[in-house]
């Protein structure tokens, strides 16, 4: 689920937390299934176990799987401020007119190409030529996608219930 993700990303890292450091994808997954909750409460609930694991108190990560007491957390973990961004992702809104391809304007590409490339003219007008005339190629477009389109299911054999000798005359 994206919440599970979401949490996945606080204990690994990400482009907005820096993860806990001494917490690879193995221990993520194992911590993840076994403090169980809504929104940030697993990763509180697992910041409050490493406090435990450090102060000396037997618990489940304590033993044998004691790397709690020896992992490092960032200032502020959880931050609630990346989960509402990850939660609620502020995105551009999807226009409504439909995307058309429009024509190239050779010659404000002739003209770009000789002030960003330092190209001649000649050197723009044949580098464009071969768009132009995919451009200008009508586009074959197939109907049907083999591969996308459900296959019909199955049909079973139609089962006679009288035998071909009842239909011979004899």
């Amino acid at each position: 689920e994206r919440e599970d993700l979401v949490r996945l990303a606080f204990l690994l890292g990400c482009d907005y937390t820096e993860g806990v450091k001494g917490i690879g994808p193995k221990h993520a997954t194992v911590l993840l299934k076994s403090f169980k909750s809504e929104a940030l409460r697993p990763l509180t609930n697992i910041l409050a176990a490493a406090e435990t694991a450090r102060s000396g108190v037997k618990e489940k990560f304590t033993g044998e799987e004691g790397f709690l007491s020896r992992v490092d957390f960032p200032r502020g973990f959880p931050d609630e401020n990346v989960w509402v961004a990850f939660m609620t992702p502020l995105v551009d809104p999807v226009p409504l007119e439909e995307f058309k391809w429009g024509s190239i304007d050779v010659e404000k590409f002739v003209n770009f190409s000789k002030s960003y490339f330092n190209w001649k003219e000649t050197q723009a007008r044949e580098q464009i030529t071969p768009v132009l005339r995919r451009q200008s190629t009508p586009k074959q477009t197939q109907l049907v996608i083999p591969r996308c389109t459900p296959k019909p299911p199955p049909q079973e054999p139609i089962k006679a219930d009288y035998k071909i000798s009842q239909l011979s005359p004899g």
